[in-house]
């Protein structure tokens, strides 16, 4: 009869021949591992939140605020039509105060997909008492009786006027201060 007892040590496996210990490291060390990774994804695309010339900006955005205050103050408001055949633009502005001797004339509006845009300049010069007449050219493939977001600015140096309109090129607005 054999011995029930023996005197042999049974064998024992390593730690890491183990299957349980696979469960009970491999999850942690997954999640180590996809962590570092979403951290290098994220310092590499990460999106700059404070643009470099921040300050610059903001003094311009003050800037801005003041020129449309002026405008405001002084009860500045135009009246813009566009001729699409001969692309004459015709400006008639009122309020107090001397009215100066040119203006800048800016049309944008998206150019479509991304963040392209078109824009069209033209210089007013006066032609009467609050009367300014230019010319404003815009490129062959602009559709003018297509109706588009349009934003307007118009510069008189120390004031400005802006506004926006849907439509074609040609409809006639009117450019009040903002606020």
């Amino acid at each position: 009869m054999e011995s029930i007892f023996t005197t042999e040590k049974p064998q024992q496996k390593h730690w890491y021949q183990e299957p349980w210990m696979l469960l009970v490291i491999g999850g942690p060390a997954i999640v180590i591992v996809a962590s570092f990774y979403l951290a290098f994804l994220a310092y590499k695309g990460a999106d700059h939140v404070i643009a470099p010339d921040y300050y610059k900006r903001g003094l311009a955005i003050n800037v801005d605020i003041r020129r449309d205050m002026a405008a405001r103050e002084r009860g500045l408001e135009a009246g813009l039509q566009i001729d699409e055949s001969t692309r004459a633009v015709s400006l008639r502005l009122s309020g107090q105060g001397s009215l100066p001797p040119t203006l800048a004339l800016r049309l944008s509006r998206p150019a479509g997909e991304g963040t392209e845009e078109i824009v069209l300049k033209a210089n007013l010069l006066q032609a009467g008492a609050g009367v300014y007449r230019g010319k404003l050219d815009w490129p062959a493939a602009l559709d003018a009786n297509a109706a588009f977001l349009w934003q307007v600015n118009l510069d008189g140096g120390d004031w400005r006027l802006t506004s926006g309109w849907y439509g074609p090129i040609h409809a006639a607005v009117t450019i009040k201060p903002a606020g």
